[in-house]
């Protein structure tokens, strides 16, 4: 069963290695201390492009949303929501990092 859904996945139409996504995974925050927050944010750290924290919310790619490329990422009540235009291969290495070291984190299954 998936922990991870779409909410939006197109890509551009004058550069089809460009994608927008808007991305939810299920990670239980109600579970959440600080030891657990503390793993998110070094995960964040380690992961493609990292760029930093911007009006406490963490970039990668770029920090600027009205500028190509950038990502970023809010904790929601259903997850870890994220959101950006990128190129498809950094969207892909961003998102296989992430789900390869997100697995300790406590989530749920859809």
């Amino acid at each position: 069963m998936n922990w991870f859904y779409p909410i939006t996945f197109s890509m551009d139409p004058e550069d089809p290695d460009v994608v927008e996504v808007e991305w939810v995974y299920c990670l239980d925050y109600t579970h959440f201390g600080p030891p657990e927050l503390a793993l998110l944010h070094a995960l964040y750290a380690a992961l493609p492009g990292w760029r930093g924290w911007h009006d406490q919310q963490p970039y990668w790619f770029g920090a600027d949303e009205a500028e190509v490329p950038h990502l970023w990422a809010s904790l929601e009540p259903p997850g870890v929501q994220v959101a950006g235009v990128l190129r498809q291969s950094d969207w892909e290495a961003w998102d296989s990092a992430f789900q390869t070291q997100a697995h300790i984190l406590p989530r749920r299954v859809m």
